[in-house]
C-alpha cells in the first residue's frame, strides 16, 4: 500500500480544484461583516499571491467570526425572549433570522481555513454548521463534501469517504456529482483501495466526460500501478477536451518525466506556468526534468520560484539542497534539508541525504545520528543502513558497521544491481572506503563486470596489501581478463598469507595451465588433493570472509 505521503502528493492538485465553490451564493445584506465573510467565494480562482491570498483569508475569518458571534448572540436573546413570552401566555411570532444564518457563517469560515490549509479548524466548523441545516438540502451536501476534503487531506481516509459518500445520497442530482465522485475515489486511492478507487473515477468519468478532474485523477491511479500508457491516454484525452488546463498539463509532464520523456515533459510543464504562473506544482515538476538532464543550471532556479511561492513545499527544498550538495554549497544544501525535515518530519529520505550531507564534511557522529533517524522511521531505508555502515568504518567500529552491511545484504537478497547501486552511492561519499570497495568489487564480479571489479579490488589492496580477500578477488578478475601474470602474482601473495586458501590455488593452477606451465598447474592441484580439497570437496573445505562471517569460497568467488 502506498505511504500516506505518497498518496497525497500524487493527488496534491485535488483539494483545489473540488467542487468547495458549492458553498452558497452570497446572499444580499448590506452589513459589512457579512458581505466579507461571504467574499470568500471570490478567493477560490483568484491568481493571487499566497501572501495576497493569506491576507485576504484571515480578514475573511475575523468577518465570519464577527458574524457568528453576532448571530449567536441575537439567538440566544431570541430564545430567552421566546421563554418568557410562554410563560406569560403570549405567542411571539417575530423570528427576524434564518436558522441557517449562523450555519452559513461557519460554513464560510470553515472554507476560509480550508484554503489557509488550517484543517482541523476547517473540519470544527463544517462540523457546527452541519447543526444548524437540514438534512436534505444541497448546502448540506456540499458542507459535507467540504468537509470530506479537508478531512482527505488530513489523510483520515474513512471520514472522507463518509462524507463523500453522504452528500451523494443528500443531494443525488448535484450537478457536481461527478466531483463529488472524483474526490471519493481520492479517498478510496488514499485507503488503498485500488479497485473502489478506479471505479469511482470511471462513473465521474461516465456522468462527466469532459472531466478534466476524474481524467487526470484516474490516469494518477493508472501512474501508481504503472500503467503509464493508460496514464498517458487519459492526460492526452483531457488535453484535447481543455487545451488550457494547466493541472492537466502538469500531470502528463510527470508522466512524460517518469517514461524518460525529459524534454516533452519540460515542454508541458512550461506551457502550465505559462497559464498559471503562480502555480508552485509546474516549477517545481520543470526543475526535476531538467535536474534529470544534469541540467542543474536551469534546475535551481526553477526549484527556488517554486519555494518562493509555496515555502511550505518539503519535496521543493529537499530539490534545492540537491541542487546545492552536487555544487558544493554543502552549507546552503544542509539548510533547506532542515527546512525540508521540519515540513515533511516522517520522511527518512531527508534525513538519510542529511546524513550524507554530514558526512560529506567529515561529522561521522551527525551523519551516524542522521542515518539513524531515518532507520528508526523506515527500518528498510537500505540507503541509510548503507552509508551508516560506512560512517562506522570510518570510525573504526567494525562491530556496527558488520550488523548495517548484513541488514543491507538481507534487504537487497536477489537484488544484486541494488545492493552495487547503495555500494556506489557509499563510495561516492567515501570514495577510498575499504569494505565498501570489498563488496561492490565482489558484487561487480558476480555480475562478469571484472574490470570494474579489479579496479576495486586494486582500491582495497592499495590501502592494505596484505588483504587476502582482495588479493584473491583481484587475482580472479585479472584471471577472467586473461591477464595471466598479473593474476598469478596476486594470487600467490594470497597464499601465501594463507598456505590452505583453496581458491586461491585453484585459480592460479587454472592460470598456469593457461600459460602452458604444466608442472606449475599439476602442483597446485596436488596441493588442493592434499588439503583434501578436490574437485568434490571444494565447496566444504574452501572459505573466505565476508563481513567477518565464514562462508565456503563458493560463494564469494564465481
Amino acid at each position: 500500500m502506498m505511504g500516506k505521503r505518497g498518496r497525497v502528493y500524487l493527488l496534491g492538485w485535488l483539494w483545489a480544484a473540488l467542487a468547495l465553490g458549492l458553498v452558497g451564493a452570497a446572499r444580499a445584506d448590506t452589513d459589512d461583516d457579512r458581505a466579507q465573510c461571504d467574499g470568500v467565494s471570490h478567493f477560490m480562482a483568484a491568481d493571487i499571491s499566497r501572501e495576497t491570498l493569506e491576507k485576504g483569508l484571515q480578514h475573511v475569518i475575523e468577518a465570519c467570526t464577527k458574524v457568528i458571534t453576532d448571530k449567536s448572540r441575537f439567538t440566544d436573546d431570541l430564545a430567552k425572549r421566546r421563554m418568557a413570552n410562554q410563560m406569560i401566555g403570549t405567542v411571539d411570532t417575530t423570528d427576524p433570522t434564518r436558522p441557517t444564518d449562523l450555519a452559513d457563517g461557519f460554513g464560510k469560515r470553515g472554507l476560509a481555513y480550508q484554503l489557509l490549509g488550517e484543517l482541523p479548524a476547517a473540519v470544527a466548523d463544517y462540523s457546527a454548521a452541519l447543526k444548524g441545516r437540514s438534512p436534505m438540502d444541497a448546502e448540506t451536501a456540499s458542507i459535507r463534501l467540504n468537509r470530506g476534503a479537508a478531512y482527505l487531506h488530513m489523510g483520515d481516509w474513512d471520514h472522507a469517504i463518509a462524507d463523500f459518500n453522504d452528500a451523494l445520497t443528500r443531494d443525488p442530482k448535484n450537478r457536481a456529482a461527478d466531483n463529488i465522485l472524483v474526490s471519493l475515489g481520492a479517498a478510496y486511492f488514499g485507503k488503498g483501495d485500488q479497485g473502489k478507487a478506479l471505479e469511482s473515477f470511471t462513473r465521474a468519468m461516465k456522468l462527466n466526460p469532459a472531466s478534466a478532474l476524474a481524467m487526470m485523477n484516474r490516469a494518477a491511479l493508472y501512474l501508481n500501478r504503472g500503467d503509464e500508457d493508460l496514464a498517458l491516454a487519459d492526460l492526452n484525452q483531457a488535453m484535447k477536451q481543455h487545451a488550457n488546463n494547466s493541472g492537466a498539463l502538469i500531470s502528463r509532464g510527470a508522466i512524460l518525466a517518469r517514461m524518460g520523456r525529459a524534454d516533452d515533459a519540460i515542454a508541458d510543464y512550461s506551457a502550465a506556468i505559462k497559464l498559471q504562473p503562480n502555480n508552485a506544482l509546474g516549477w517545481l515538476g520543470r526543475a526535476f526534468a531538467e535536474e534529470s538532464k544534469h541540467n542543474r543550471a536551469a534546475a535551481e532556479p526553477d526549484a527556488r520560484q517554486a519555494i518562493k511561492i509555496d515555502p511550505n513545499s518539503a519535496q521543493a527544498h529537499q530539490l534545492l539542497a540537491t541542487l546545492l550538495q552536487a555544487d558544493g554549497d554543502a552549507g546552503g544544501a544542509s539548510a533547506e534539508l532542515d527546512k525540508a525535515a521540519r515540513l515533511d518530519p516522517q520522511n527518512p529520505r531527508l534525513f538519510t541525504l542529511r546524513g550524507d550531507a554530514a558526512l560529506s564534511v567529515g561529522d561521522r557522529d551527525g551523519a551516524i545520528a542522521e542515518y539513524g533517524r531515518a532507520i528508526a522511521i523506515d527500518p528498510t531505508a537500505v540507503s541509510a543502513l548503507n552509508n551508516r555502515g560506512v560512517a562506522y568504518l570510518a570510525k573504526s567500529n567494525l562491530r556496527a558497521a558488520e550488523a548495517d552491511f548484513t541488514a543491507v545484504l538481507d534487504l537487497n537478497a536477489g537484488d544484486r544491481e541494488g545492493a552495487i547501486a547503495d555500494f556506489a552511492s557509499a563510495l561516492q561519499i567515501e570514495p577510498g572506503n575499504r569494505e565498501a570497495l570489498r563488496h561492490h568489487g565482489f558484487l561487480q564480479q558476480e555480475k562478469g563486470a571484472f574490470a570494474v571489479a579489479e579496479a576495486d579490488y586494486a582500491g582495497v589492496v592499495a590501502q592494505d596489501a596484505k588483504d587476502q580477500d582482495a588479493l584473491r578477488g583481484r587475482g580472479f578478475a585479472e584471471l577472467s581478463l586473461k591477464r595471466y601474470d598479473a593474476a598469478i602474482a596476486d594470487l600467490s601473495a594470497a597464499i601465501t598469507l594463507d598456505p590452505k586458501d583453496v581458491a586461491a590455488y585453484r585459480f592460479r593452477s587454472i592460470a598456469y595451465a593457461a600459460k602452458n606451465q604444466a608442472k606449475l598447474a599439476m602442483a597446485d592441484l596436488d596441493t588442493l588433493d592434499r588439503l583434501g580439497a578436490g574437485s568434490g570437496a571444494q565447496a566444504q573445505t574452501c572459505t573466505a570472509t565476508r563481513f567477518g562471517k565464514t562462508v565456503p569460497c563458493s560463494v564469494t568467488t564465481p
